[in-house]
């Protein structure tokens, strides 16, 4: 099954935020995921705000301390969503996470990603 078939069997069925997290939790983050979610801006909408909302409780020591995600896979969706949503590219989300060790640490091959990122 693929990115897109995973959502559009769960279309009309679940919530965005439901979708997302199925995307995220099935396939994981990487170039081709992101790639895909760009063409449903209302599924990495509906996560767009929580990243942040965690991400901003932070304080700036918190922020370059690895802490475990792995519950909460959705915040990389969310910091993606709100990227494509905000800018049209998925650049920005690629800094945000290249500067923060916590969502670092969660994602496979992250400065292969990055440094690729214009290709």
């Amino acid at each position: 099954m693929t990115v897109r078939e995973l959502i559009y069997n769960m279309m009309y069925k679940k919530s965005y935020n439901e979708i997302a997290s199925s995307v995220i939790n099935k396939f994981g983050i990487n170039i081709d995921v992101l790639n895909e979610l760009k063409m449903f801006p209302n599924i990495s909408r509906a996560l767009a705000i929580e990243v942040f909302y965690l991400y901003n409780k932070l304080n700036d020591n918190e922020k370059n301390v690895i802490i475990d995600y792995s519950k909460n896979n959705q915040i990389f969706a969310d910091a993606l969503g709100e990227c494509i949503n905000s800018h049209g590219n998925i650049k920005d989300f690629y800094e945000i996470i290249a500067k923060n060790k916590c969502i670092r640490s969660k994602i496979d091959n992250i400065d292969s990603i990055y440094y690729n990122k214009d290709q």
